[in-house]
């Protein structure tokens, strides 16, 4: 039975006392965080991850490799003598290091034109799948492609599978797992499609030997109708019918784990995507426009009331179906 976990966005902006009791009312016991390479010591909130939760993964970030500044290979070395060993000693051992800005790596893009492009990325992957192990044996490095039909056509007409072919089965990992949201920035107009979509992503890393640890999806709630990927008008309700659908089709493909973006819609006062956008405080904009959806991904509105998908969410994980108190 695929299990649900769940990726946090930016702890630092929660109140984790507060926080992690909403998640584990879900039934929920695995989830993602994001980290950084760069930082002098771990935040505080991971004492609290790696307690409340068993099964912990760490999305982490180096700007040095990802913009290919000068000595970045001895950086992440550094950096990951420093941070490694102090998830390690946490027990959290899972390290996904995050690609995704550089799979977008077009020139065009404002928002990650500076990444390094994907078709040389293999040589940073591999340089933070060595220390990533020299710091930390019991390591596991996922990496973790996009598999959207329209990415990385430079690499042959299959795009982000040619990618694949081409650069992603190079690199030195030990887990695979895919960032695959239907119906969202991948097109999927419908219930159907999107599970087509999902479940062709998903055989095409199984039949190569690179069987997904999780496939992350989400949805959006902003109250308009996704512009690339056309499913549903954006609701409440059409969230959780696309992560039912999503759910069901990656059990039956034997996937483990579908992880959630994200648990709690962030409050406009405080940061989304921090190091990524370079937005502290305000949502991210692409081609000038404010990007809405990245404030609505959540299960949980900004105010900590239940969207419908919280209901769907515990009849899956055994929970009980009583809500909270609105």
């Amino acid at each position: 039975m695929t299990r649900l976990r769940v990726l946090f966005n930016v702890l630092e902006t929660r109140d984790v006392n507060r926080f992690f009791p909403l998640v584990k009312s879900l039934g929920i016991e695995s989830a993602s965080v994001f980290g950084s390479l760069r930082w002098k010591r771990l935040p505080r909130y991971f004492t609290a991850v790696a307690r409340e939760f068993t099964d912990v993964c760490v999305n982490l970030l180096h700007d040095p490799a990802y913009r290919d500044e000068p000595g970045w290979r001895e950086a992440l070395q550094a950096d990951c003598a420093r941070i490694v060993p102090a998830l390690a000693a946490l027990g959290i051992h899972d390290y996904a290091w995050m690609i995704e800005g550089n799979l977008y790596g077009y020139p065009w893009n404002p928002l990650v034109g500076r990444y390094v492009h994907r078709n040389r990325l293999v040589d940073r992957f591999n340089a933070f799948y060595d220390a990533a192990h020299a710091a930390n044996p019991r390591a596991r490095v996922i990496i973790v492609p996009y598999p959207h039909p329209l990415m990385n056509l430079d690499c042959g007409v299959r795009g982000w599978k040619d990618w694949w072919t081409l650069h992603g089965a190079k690199a030195k990992f030990d887990a695979a797992a895919l960032n695959a949201h239907v119906g969202v920035w991948i097109p999927a107009a419908s219930r159907s499609r999107a599970r087509r979509r999902l479940l062709d992503s998903v055989r095409f890393m199984q039949d190569r030997g690179f069987p997904p640890l999780y496939v992350e999806v989400g949805y959006p709630t902003a109250g308009r109708k996704p512009l690339v990927g056309w499913y549903g008008r954006g609701t409440e309700r059409d969230q959780a019918r696309l992560l039912a659908a999503c759910c069901e089709a990656l059990n039956d493909a034997g996937v483990p784990a579908m992880q959630i973006c994200e648990l709690m819609d962030p409050d406009p006062s405080g940061q989304i995507y921090e190091s990524f956008f370079g937005n502290e405080g305000k949502l991210p904009r692409f081609l000038g426009a404010p990007v809405v959806e990245e404030a609505h991904w959540g299960l949980l509105r900004k105010d900590g009331t239940e969207k419908p998908a919280c209901d769907w969410v515990r009849r899956v994980t055994g929970a009980e179906s009583k809500r909270r108190p609105q």
